[in-house]
């Protein structure tokens, strides 16, 4: 579970984590900051405090390439979270709302990967919840990740929407190998 709440310039978030098996909380911690902390980096404090907390095992080279992300501009990560929120809601217009969030990240940071892989990903959905043709949409969508993977091709969401845009294309050989190009290893399977 979590909760962050914005009181003027004062950014609070709880988190808090529950075996749903006994309900036993694992972890739960709060955090602050103000609304100028950066969040792309507060949330990757979170991430590693989770990580160690919950003793995943993370290789020397993942734990160095996640180090190397690029850090975008604040504004620009706001709207990325807000566009992946409304694209999370797959309604036509929460996906407009989606889309305006991710272009707003890319306008004010261009070299941000992960606002125009969420272009994609909601151009490659705007058919199946709207009546946009996916033949118009479909290629913008393609151009979006490869512009996303262009920035970073380490990241396994710009592989994701790469492989998503060419699978609704029909190329389902090269989306493949955007799929696999990162397995994800639970933390029981790792050396």
């Amino acid at each position: 579970k979590g909760r962050v709440t914005l009181r003027d310039q004062d950014l609070f978030i709880h988190i808090e984590i529950v075996d749903t098996r006994d309900n036993s909380i694992i972890f739960a911690r709060q955090y602050h900051g103000d609304a100028s902390t950066r969040l792309y980096d507060l949330q990757k404090t979170i991430a590693r405090d989770i990580t160690e907390n919950l003793k995943f095992k993370i290789s020397g080279d993942t734990a160095q390439a996640i180090d190397l992300h690029y850090r975008p501009d604040n504004a620009a990560h706001y709207h990325y979270l807000q566009g992946r929120h409304y694209l999370n809601k797959h309604t036509p217009k929460d996906l407009k709302k989606a889309e305006s969030y991710f272009r707003r990240a890319i306008e004010t940071d261009p070299q941000y990967a992960l606002a125009w892989s969420g272009l994609a990903d909601t151009y490659r959905v705007l058919p199946l919840y709207s009546g946009t043709s996916r033949y118009r949409i479909i290629p913008q969508a393609r151009e979006a990740a490869e512009k996303a993977l262009s920035l970073d091709e380490t990241l396994a969401e710009c592989h994701t929407s790469l492989g998503g845009a060419l699978t609704e294309d029909g190329k389902f050989t090269e989306a493949e190998e955007h799929f696999k190009s990162y397995r994800f290893i639970a933390p029981d399977q790792a050396n």
